[in-house]
């Protein structure tokens, strides 16, 4: 590994994939959908056009995850 030129198609491993953040971004890609985050940081997705129309409970924290009228509820980001 010292000889840049041995190391050049070399691929090292540094950190452990995201197994989460893989699975979201493949529904995403494939379905038409948007990536939500309630305040406490579980994550849900939002189909159709990507905004909020409707209201839930986080099973995490209990707060209000979705919306209304394509506004997230307080706490939530896309």
């Amino acid at each position: 590994m010292h000889n840049i030129e041995n190391a050049q198609n070399t691929f090292v491993l540094t950190c452990q994939s995201d197994i989460e953040s893989l699975v979201l971004n493949a529904i995403a890609a494939r379905d038409n959908v948007s990536r939500y985050s309630c305040k406490c940081g579980y994550k849900y997705l939002i189909g159709e056009c990507g905004k909020a129309m409707a209201t839930s409970k986080c099973p995490e924290c209990k707060r209000v995850i979705g919306g209304s009228n394509n506004v997230a509820a307080i706490g939530n980001t896309r």
